[in-house]
């Protein structure tokens, strides 16, 4: 879910709760569960029915940061 909703921010789409969870075959009680953690640990922005979705600041940098870092573990292997 955090990564659909990284990309979807990196292309400026909306995502709903809904929308979330068909796209990453969630089962809608299991993604309402999901979707509560991820706000109470300020992983995504408060939400309402039917709104849009979004990652908070923070979680877009820690997201960032791991990139950078699996491109580097990556890069330091060598040619294939």
């Amino acid at each position: 879910m955090l990564l659909r909703l990284f990309v979807a921010e990196a292309s400026d789409e909306a995502i709903t709760a809904p929308d979330l969870m068909a796209l990453t075959k969630t089962p809608p009680a299991v993604g309402q569960r999901w979707l509560a953690h991820l706000v109470a640990d300020a992983q995504i922005e408060p939400y309402s029915d039917g709104g849009t979705i979004t990652l908070t600041r923070s979680a877009v940098d820690r997201m960032n940061m791991f990139l950078r870092r699996a491109a580097g573990v990556h890069e330091s292997d060598g040619p294939a």
